[in-house]
């Protein structure tokens, strides 16, 4: 429902908008927006969106921030500067704090827009933020015109426009105020849809690389014309049974996690993958033998360094690509298998088939 209110308050500010702004101004709209909607890479249609906005609007440059609360960052999107602009001589560094962005989401609550265009605008500014006005006079901004790109009620990103014709104050509103909507509604759609792909091929828990993933990489090497050297390793954690028994589910968890991040030490993490419950693999190309069996080494020097890492470990090699991925992984889990049956005919009471 407070979508369905969201939808319904951009429809009528839609509609109050158009009938006051200039047909320049909504001819510009139309023509962003087909661009917006070409087919291909988003940032490329948004950045040409952008020039044009710098051009029409006069601006020095125009930029499109996003924001990462998770570890509180300001990442810049992008950023078009006017050919007219020496960057070299450009103020300031660039760069905006992420405890200043955060200072914006303040201001331009109940807002559609932050617009400073004159003295007066400053001075007010100033007392509302005084980061934004230090920031303001950092970079040489003499007007700035700054909306925020939101999804629902959430503020994700903000666009701006810097040092624009202040004799289009209004035109460059409308023109804003607009875009940025169906910028907004671009970039977060390709957001979510870049989310979704990750979180298919990605292992929940530890963050690895998921057995999804790793059908296709051993899918791509099948295929692949290169016939590089490829080496599996099967990782098999052992006493995970005991330490749920002792320490709970969660403490199980953080066993797998903390053993993944020992891996992700010793091998490259797009090559790791969590085939599921205690079962990872790595699945390594373009190395000699000699480099191989180093990787292998090291797990091994690893777990008699630390107590909470205790694996059997399998593993498959060849020189020449990989042709039969049942007979690849086949040797591996039984070369794993042997590890693991030496580990339990010395540690009796972790047998989990004993019990």
């Amino acid at each position: 429902m407070k979508e369905q209110g969201n939808n319904q308050e951009h429809k009528q500010f839609s509609r109050e908008r158009v009938d006051t702004m200039s047909l320049e101004t909504a001819l510009a709209i139309i023509r962003n927006c087909m661009t917006l909607m070409r087919v291909g890479e988003l940032k490329e249609s948004v950045s040409l969106v952008m020039e044009n906005l710098v051009d029409i609007s006069g601006a020095r440059n125009a930029s499109i921030l996003l924001v990462d609360d998770e570890n509180r960052k300001a990442v810049k999107y992008c950023e078009c500067i006017s050919d007219t602009m020496d960057i070299s001589k450009m103020p300031g560094d660039g760069r905006i704090p992420y405890e200043v962005v955060k200072g914006w989401q303040k201001m331009l609550t109940g807002r559609d827009s932050i617009i400073i265009s004159n003295d007066e605008e400053r001075e007010e500014s100033a007392k509302s933020s005084p980061a934004l006005a230090a920031m303001i006079e950092r970079n040489g901004m003499r007007s700035v015109c700054m909306l925020p790109l939101r999804r629902g009620e959430d503020i994700f990103g903000f666009m701006y426009v810097v040092n624009f014709d202040t004799d289009k104050v209004k035109d460059t509103k409308d023109l804003l105020e607009l875009m940025s909507f169906f910028i907004a509604t671009e970039i977060f759609n390709d957001l979510l849809k870049t989310e979704l792909k990750r979180m298919s091929v990605t292992d929940e828990l530890t963050g690895l690389n998921n057995r999804h993933a790793m059908m296709d990489r051993v899918e791509a090497i099948i295929s692949g014309s290169r016939r590089e050297t490829v080496g599996i390793v099967n990782m098999d954690l052992n006493g995970l049974k005991i330490i749920n028994d002792h320490r709970g589910h969660e403490g199980g968890d953080l066993y797998l996690k903390h053993a993944a991040d020992v891996m992700s030490g010793i091998f490259e993490r797009r090559d790791l993958y969590r085939a599921g419950g205690d079962e990872f693999i790595a699945i390594v190309e373009g190395k000699t033998y000699e480099e191989f069996s180093g990787l292998i080494n090291s797990l091994r020097e690893m777990e008699d360094r630390d107590p909470e890492f205790n694996l059997a470990i399998g593993y498959y090699w060849s020189d020449s690509g990989m042709d039969d991925s049942k007979t690849a992984f086949m040797n591996a889990d039984r070369s794993m298998y042997l590890d693991k049956r030496r580990y339990y005919s010395s540690h009796p009471e972790e047998d989990r088939r004993k019990h």
